[in-house]
């Protein structure tokens, strides 16, 4: 956690997210980490503000939050952790089988 906050207390602005979310993977030793918000005109959607992916920067994205392991974290706002077989208990959320995502963790800020 201290990598995290030296990793990211010097920077601001639109900078911060994407310095969250490199330091949150390096830290957590995981592949993917992104931070995304709801839409305010559609809130059965999200936008992420920064993506970390394979080492790199990834593209932005949208994406439904409806049948996806963001949607209980997003409604009830709690943390969920899906130690593995995230893809069997979220059928619906296509982009984890595309990912080849085997656990999840989310967390409300």
């Amino acid at each position: 956690l201290q990598n995290i906050v030296a990793g990211t207390a010097s920077v601001t602005g639109e900078k911060f997210f994407p310095a969250l979310v490199q330091h949150l993977a390096t830290a957590l030793d995981v592949r993917q980490v992104f931070v995304a918000e709801v839409i305010s005109n559609d809130p059965k959607r999200l936008k992420t503000l920064a993506y970390w992916t394979s080492d790199r920067p990834g593209n932005n994205f949208e994406y439904n939050l409806i049948g996806t392991p963001c949607e209980p974290v997003v409604r009830e706002g709690k943390l969920l952790y899906c130690p593995d077989n995230v893809q069997e208990r979220f059928p619906q959320a296509k982009g984890l089988k595309a990912t080849g995502t085997v656990c999840y963790l989310g967390v409300p800020l």
